[in-house]
């Protein structure tokens, strides 16, 4: 199958997951390149805004060159991470700390009373301390500076929206004045928000939320450790109960357009709501007469698109 030429190939290439095993893949590689890095710092909401907006405007017509995000824990406390494209040698190795700081406040994001008392206040002062350190113009290798991140190194849960870039002033607003903090749901947020622009598919892909359009993905990682406990469920529920209630404030009692990285977590009563899935409708009855024909007795199937496919039933 052929993307952009064969119209099952948006149907294979979908964000419900594949319809088979993959036995072959082809790449189609881009050259190597390199990113200069700047810093701006503790911006207000409306800063931030802008420079999202900016970034993905007329986004259908440019290559992809900038990689920037966002690392927000408070209006006094966040800055953007500028990584544009750039034809020239690098002049740094990068060494990522994230690890260290996953690390070190993994142990206090487990009870209401920590998170908002040991490790939010901890977050925010090593931010703060960051911020404050003298930054030089630098210029690093993409293939080693981009995923730098390196969450994975320390297990977590993480729950990613895709937003309207001129939503986002609103959205850090409610977050911090109202949502962040939700002792009904024994949570506190501490951890940082993440948001990094994501440019429009260049390719029909059934049931994407970058069809057409760019999206800020803003991402929420909790750190309750689930690999002690036999009931993982429950353990998460505080999170659960929180990303429930963001949902709802903002789908239903803002009416933002709202979607989701359905390859991460999701709040089970969420999964296939007709708040979120409203535009994906026609794709998923074409996902389902795909399906049938391919695989008509459902052997390639996950508890996700069972979920799913309960909710949309109706629709």
């Amino acid at each position: 199958l052929r993307p952009k030429v064969d119209k099952a190939a948006a149907g294979y290439l979908n964000s419900l997951g594949g319809l088979g095993f993959v036995i072959e893949m082809k790449l189609a590689l881009v050259p190597a390149f390199n990113v200069n890095v700047n810093y701006s710092y503790n911006l207000p909401h409306a800063a931030i805004q802008k420079h999202f907006v900016e970034q993905t405007e007329d986004s259908k017509d440019r290559v992809p060159g900038d990689y920037s995000w966002v690392v927000y824990s408070s209006e006094s406390v966040n800055y953007i991470e500028k990584r544009v494209v750039v034809q020239e040698p690098s002049t740094g190795l990068y060494i990522s700390d994230w690890e260290l700081f996953d690390s070190t406040l993994k142990p206090l994001l487990q009870t209401y009373d920590q998170q908002k008392f040991a490790a939010y206040p901890l977050a925010e002062n090593i931010l703060a301390a960051v911020i404050e350190q003298p930054k030089n113009f630098t210029v690093y290798e993409a293939n080693q500076y981009l995923p730098g991140s390196e969450h994975q190194a320390v297990k977590h849960v993480e729950m990613e929206l895709f937003l309207e870039p001129t939503d986002i002033a609103q959205f850090l607003g409610v977050f911090e004045s109202v949502l962040r903090d939700c002792p009904s749901c024994g949570y506190y947020h501490a951890y940082p928000i993440a948001l990094r622009a994501i440019m429009p598919d260049d390719m029909p892909i059934w049931m994407s939320p970058f069809q057409n359009k760019p999206r800020v993905s803003v991402s929420f990682f909790t750190y309750l450790d689930l690999s002690s406990s036999d009931a993982p469920t429950e353990k998460l529920q505080p999170f659960t109960a929180f990303c429930d209630r963001l949902l709802t404030e903002v789908v239903c009692n803002l009416t933002m357009d709202v979607k989701y990285h359905r390859g991460k977590y999701m709040v089970p009563d969420w999964i296939g709501a007709s708040e979120l899935e409203k535009d994906f409708v026609a794709g998923w009855h074409d996902f389902l007469a795909l399906r049938g024909r391919e695989d008509p007795k459902h052997k390639i199937n996950s508890a996700y698109l069972q979920t799913f496919g309960k909710s949309m039933k109706s629709k």
